[in-house]
């Protein structure tokens, strides 16, 4: 076991390896990428059947059917589910975030959404990490395996602020050290841990008496402020004029780059770092051209994936007539002309709006 940042630790830190003083941590949060499942597996397999936390799980899987859940399952004595949105979070139990859904906890409750990727991906560590952060505070334990890149990291630095627990896979072990060694590098792990010393501390966790995971009405440590509400005061500034001359919001139609705003003997204009510049009105216009762009080329893709879908459901019935494929594949490229129809009309209402 390496422990990290000794001189920083309290000593309640280590209460879940004491019987003095034990500090109920019933949430464990775990994130896995690239080499993690094996890792998932082996704790999943040595855990007790009367473990005493939930355990939150999001592994990198994108939009594609995963058979994790199933493996998991099988794996040991803990039931494992992909979780559902609004189910609430029992002790004892492995709740798996979905593919191409984030989630999140609130209120002793499961959230999902199909809000932006983070880091790249959807399902997200971070998005999970932070919220359980928030709503559990010292309560929390949270884990980054074996994986690429840096997801996890913030998420981890979130949950110490918070009081909770943080560790990550001994870089060593790890068959992809990228993100166990990026969260160490950035100074917020309590424990370094092989999978062998992760399995003995999460089976050392005290037992408290809950049914349901309900978030505490405060957190043991100060909040930091919720990255939403940062950017959401950051756009209220901007759309109420109030931003001083420097870097906004915006992205120059050019060249995709950050655009600076400045007041030239009283007039707005905006400038991007290669030398790209607007009056607010011709910037005003080029968004509305890449507006249009935009939803044409939306329309189109969905006409385009209608047809590949009807093309796909003809070669099925062809070659195998007597196949059930679900979903429907007919009915999605209905819905998908649908929507193009839609967008198409909102083009038409638009031009014919700008044209009274």
């Amino acid at each position: 076991m390496v422990q990290v940042n000794e001189e920083r630790i309290a000593p309640e830190r280590l209460a879940p390896m004491s019987a003095q003083e034990p500090v109920t941590r019933d949430i464990v949060a775990i994130g896995a990428s690239a080499g993690g499942v094996q890792v998932l597996l082996q704790i999943a397999s040595a855990l007790p059947p009367d473990f005493p936390a939930a355990i939150l799980v999001v592994v990198h899987i994108g939009n594609r059917p995963s058979l994790l859940p199933a493996l998991l399952d099988r794996a040991g004595p803990l039931p494992v589910a992909s979780a559902k949105d609004g189910e609430p979070i029992l002790p004892g139990r492995i709740y798996l975030a979905p593919p191409d859904e984030h989630m999140v906890v609130t209120d002793g409750h499961l959230e999902l959404s199909q809000g932006p990727r983070e880091n790249r991906f959807r399902p997200a560590i971070d998005p999970l990490f932070r919220s359980v952060a928030e709503a559990y505070g010292s309560r929390a334990v949270g884990i980054v395996l074996s994986g690429a890149l840096s997801d996890g990291t913030v998420g981890l630095a979130a949950m110490r602020a918070h009081g909770g627990m943080t560790i990550v896979q001994d870089p060593a072990e790890a068959l992809v050290s990228a993100m166990p060694a990026n969260a160490l590098a950035a100074g917020n792990i309590d424990f370094a841990l092989s999978t062998k010393e992760m399995i003995e501390m999460l089976s050392s966790l005290p037992r408290p008496v809950v049914s349901v995971l309900k978030s505490p009405d405060t957190v043991s440590a100060p909040s930091s402020q919720p990255r939403d509400d940062l950017i959401a005061r950051d756009l209220l500034r901007q759309s109420e004029d109030e931003r001083h001359p420097g870097p906004t919001l915006f992205t120059c139609p050019d060249c995709g780059g950050t655009l600076w705003q400045a007041d030239e003997a009283g007039v707005l204009r905006f400038q991007c770092h290669v030398g790209h510049g607007y009056s607010w009105e011709a910037l005003l216009e080029q968004k509305s051209d890449q507006i249009e762009s935009a939803l044409w080329a939306t329309s189109r893709l969905l006409v385009e994936r209608a047809i590949l879908r009807r093309q796909i459901a003809a070669r099925i019935d062809r070659v195998a007539p007597n196949t059930t494929y679900e979903p429907d594949l007919e009915v999605l490229a209905d819905q998908d002309e649908l929507q193009s129809q839609a967008i198409q009309g909102m083009l038409t209402d638009a031009t014919a709006a700008t044209s009274v």
